[in-house]
């Protein structure tokens, strides 16, 4: 999401995930948000679960990338759950 490997690591995603997540749970009044990861994403995952969101286990999906298949994983937050408040 961030995309260049200099702006990695600053919390800018994290940032962004919390501001888009005050626009559903304080401005939209929202009770739940879910996102799709990739397994292999492990700086995602450990961003999303400081925030707050949860892997789904009963919800995965698969797709081919190239010859390999990329597993993504169901992460869910509940307003209640969420970490950050403003």
């Amino acid at each position: 999401m961030i995309g260049h490997v200099n702006n990695r690591n600053k919390g800018l995603g994290k940032h962004i995930v919390n501001k888009m997540l005050e626009k559903l749970f304080v401005e939209s009044n929202f009770d739940k948000a879910d996102l799709n990861v990739f397994d292999w994403n492990k700086a995602a995952i450990k961003c999303y679960e400081n925030i707050g969101f949860n892997v789904n286990p009963n919800i995965t999906s698969k797709q081919q990338n190239n010859g390999e298949v990329w597993t993504a994983l169901n992460m869910v937050i509940t307003k209640e759950n969420w970490k950050y408040k403003k």
